[in-house]
């Protein structure tokens, strides 16, 4: 069965990249299930940048306040339309400028 083979990833501490388009405030719920399973989520935020910035902002905002309370990270990447949201295991590091 499919959840006897996820038991076996995680006793072996794999760990995904997923990517998602986030297209709606509700798709917060399924970033916080992947971090809560120990992956990284590569975000596409372009459709809802281009579709509704105030959704945009609040999907983020809560984004950023699931990172803080599990101990994650979320950074965007560079000019592009995508961020990087990781567990507590993993931080992004960042240049200081």
């Amino acid at each position: 069965s499919s959840s006897a083979a996820s038991d076996v990833y995680k006793r072996q501490g794999v760990t995904y990249v997923k990517t998602y388009k986030l297209r709606s405030l509700a798709d917060v719920q399924k970033v916080s299930h992947e971090l809560n399973e120990g992956n990284i989520v590569l975000a596409d935020i372009s459709m809802l940048n281009d579709r509704d910035p105030m959704e945009l902002k609040r999907t983020i905002d809560q984004i950023k306040g699931i990172c803080r309370g599990i101990g994650g990270d979320v950074a965007g990447i560079g000019d592009t339309m995508h961020v990087i949201i990781t567990p507590s295991n993993i931080k992004i590091w960042r240049e200081k400028v």
